[in-house]
């Protein structure tokens, strides 16, 4: 008996330790959060709303309350209280709440509530600053739900308040089908306030006005400082007496500033209802394209009433808290055609129809030494290409896909990226709708002999590598000129040709076009002298510690673009060149001395700028002070002698004071 009343006693002891420390007690309720990402799960206390532990995620589909939000930027997370249509909190008998909301992403996360109703939900930096917060649920057979506005805030935790749920307008029902009458499971249903009726003197007109004034007010200012830079040009050239190229600068000035007058007339005009029957009605337009923000807040042209997912037959209800017509029905599914289409009725039942499209995908073997992503596989149809992407692998493998498709006929050409010639083109290409095909063709696509390999070194006519080149080293493909950059004293190119015409520049060096094979080539960069210009006085009237830029530039062409974009193709980096990179110009800083050595590319007549700079003040003072006919190629340095126009000096010096505010 004693070991009877023993054992009665523990078996009491450990329901107490369960009940205890397992259950975790009625005030401190499991919160779940299920991302499309990952899972994360935290406990709130019922009290604070603040994460202390661990819980367990819930199965309970059919209990779910979704809700959608977009919430303030900067917070951590927004808390609140949800209680049903007869002011009961909706806890541990209630259901696991789904949020949705879309800023940076679209992201959902399940949580619950606690006994008092109280929810505690995990958001995103990145989400838009104020939103708005919606529940649904189903209570009894009928859909409730609830809305309220979040607060913009930039605190750690936003509080939404409490959220009554009240019956639903249902706003549709229906179904999402494919081309091939068959249902979509999953699909993504919207219904939209569709604002595209709106005429110019609807009962709106004072906001659309003001949404209106607001964006053209932004666009101004932004046109206003393109006006006074182009001011600025024109003085500066009227103070060097560019007077043909100032006028020219001024007509610019004119009409841009009539272009931003007619915008604007129009787009005023048009909300007032004063637009002519000649052009059209633009407010509408620009509301149903646009989403404007005016004091911080945001204003949706289509604003979002409800949205579901189709079930596995592909039917959905949407449920709203109030809605009337005009209403637009989205709908869209992975490997499918967006639809949009206006609701007949409220509660009408409505069948949506996407259109399936097609898709393909491909491997390639490219050589061992050759990174995946150098190559890229462009999609044409009719001769427009309708999609590129880049090589994706490891090693020799490279594979390669194409979504959202057209069916159709079409053809791959596989380049090397930024250069224009195919290293192979397939075709003809019959892709079909329906899931992505990997064509039999497009199956490990042989390049090993397609693609030639260059890696080109820099020396000077003494025998030295050259490292820290300027300029990029350019390849002459058809008429087009394509950069790469240099790595040390190497650089590094890929081409569907066995040898291409390369063009060597870099400052101090002259300008030469030599043709290369491939494989392993040494380049030999031959020295010219620096220009020395002397400009007698001109360190004197600065004085010792101003900043002089003395700059020359090549009055003719010299056949190169003045600017371009390079990729190293072994890194994939990206880098911008200029003009002063691509021979057209060259410069240097004034020291103390009066003369300046400027290293040159090419022969040819140069102006001499000289460059007042001013700490502090944007933009410096530039004054032409005349044109030379240069030669580099003298066993001496060229020399150059400026009589200075000190008036015009004195006065880049004033206005530079003057803008600097004394």
């Amino acid at each position: 008996m004693r070991g009877g009343l023993i054992l009665v006693g523990i078996c009491v002891i450990a329901l107490g330790c369960f009940w205890v420390f397992g259950s975790g007690g009625s005030d401190a309720r499991p919160v779940e959060v299920a991302t499309e990402e990952s899972v994360e799960e935290t406990v709130p206390d019922a009290e604070t709303g603040t994460v202390t532990g661990t819980g367990s995620r819930s199965d309970e589909e059919s209990d779910r309350v979704e809700v959608e939000v977009a919430v303030p930027a900067g917070s951590r997370s927004i808390v609140g209280r949800a209680i049903g249509p007869d002011g009961e909190p909706l806890a541990e008998t209630g259901a696991p709440l789904t949020f949705r909301y879309r800023a940076g992403g679209r992201v959902r996360a399940t949580v619950k509530t606690d006994a008092k109703g109280r929810f505690l939900l995990p958001v995103d930096d990145r989400l838009v600053v104020g939103g708005r917060l919606s529940i649904r649920d189903e209570i009894g057979g009928v859909m409730v739900g609830a809305e309220v506005d979040v607060p913009a805030a930039q605190s750690l935790q936003v509080d939404a308040g409490t959220l009554r749920m009240t019956a639903l307008v249902m706003v549709a029902r229906g179904r999402v089908i494919d081309d091939l009458m068959r249902p979509i499971a999953g699909a993504r249903v919207a219904a939209r306030a569709d604002q595209s009726h709106v005429s110019p003197v609807s009962p709106n007109r004072d906001v659309e006005t003001a949404l209106l004034e607001a964006n053209v007010a932004e666009r101004s200012v932004r046109l206003e400082k393109s006006l006074v830079a182009l001011r600025e040009r024109a003085e500066a050239l009227q103070a060097v007496d560019r007077a043909k190229v100032a006028r020219a600068l001024e007509q610019e000035l004119a009409a841009a500033q009539a272009a931003m007058e007619a915008a604007v007339t129009q787009r005023l005009l048009a909300v007032r209802g004063g637009g002519s029957e000649s052009s059209p009605v633009f407010a509408p337009n620009l509301l149903r394209n646009h989403v404007w923000h005016v004091d911080g807040a945001v204003h949706d042209p289509h604003p979002q009433l409800a949205q579901a997912e189709t079930r596995a037959d592909g039917t959905f209800e949407l449920y709203a808290v109030q809605a009337s017509l005009p209403i637009r029905l989205d709908a869209s599914a992975d490997g499918h055609r967006d639809v949009a289409q206006p609701l007949p009725g409220l509660g009408s039942w409505v069948e949506l129809t996407l259109e399936r499209t097609a898709g393909t995908y491909g491997t390639a073997i490219a050589p061992d030494w050759m990174p995946a992503h150098a190559l890229e596989f462009d999609l044409v149809r009719d001769g427009k290409s309708v999609g590129k992407v880049r090589g994706n692998g490891v090693g020799s493998r490279t594979d390669f896909d194409f979504e959202d498709l057209d069916p159709g006929t079409y053809q791959l050409v596989v380049r090397v990226r930024t250069l224009p010639d195919a290293l192979r083109t397939i075709g003809p290409i019959e892709l079909r709708p329906g899931p992505a095909e990997h064509q039999p063709q497009l199956h490990d696509i042989d390049l090993t002999r397609s693609v030639y390999r260059y890696q080109l070194r820099a020396y000077d006519d003494a025998g030295r590598p050259l490292t820290d080149i300027p300029s990029p080293l350019l390849a002459k493909v058809g008429n087009r000129y394509v950069g790469f950059p240099w790595r040390g004293n190497s650089v590094e190119i890929f081409a569907a040709q066995p040898n291409i015409p390369v063009i060597l520049l870099n400052a101090g060096y002259r300008a030469e076009e030599v043709r290369v094979d491939a494989g392993i080539r040494d380049l030999v960069f031959h020295a010219l002298h620096p220009v020395e210009v002397f400009l007698p006085g001109l360190r004197e009237m600065c004085g010792p510690d101003r900043k002089v830029r003395v700059s020359m530039i090549l009055e003719g062409s010299t056949g190169l673009p003045q600017g371009l974009q390079a990729v190293h193709l072994r890194s994939g980096e990206s880098r911008g060149y200029n003009r002063w990179h691509l021979s057209k110009s060259g410069g240097a800083w004034l020291g103390a001395t009066d003369v300046v050595r400027v290293p040159l590319i090419r022969n040819g007549k140069y102006e001499i700028v000289v460059r007042l700079h001013q700490e502090g003040v944007g933009g410096d003072a530039s004054i032409a002070v005349g044109t030379h006919e240069v030669v580099l190629d003298d066993v001496v340095p060229h020399r150059v002698t400026i009589e200075l126009d000190r008036d015009s000096i004195q006065k880049g010096l004033a206005s530079l004071r003057q803008r600097a505010g004394g």
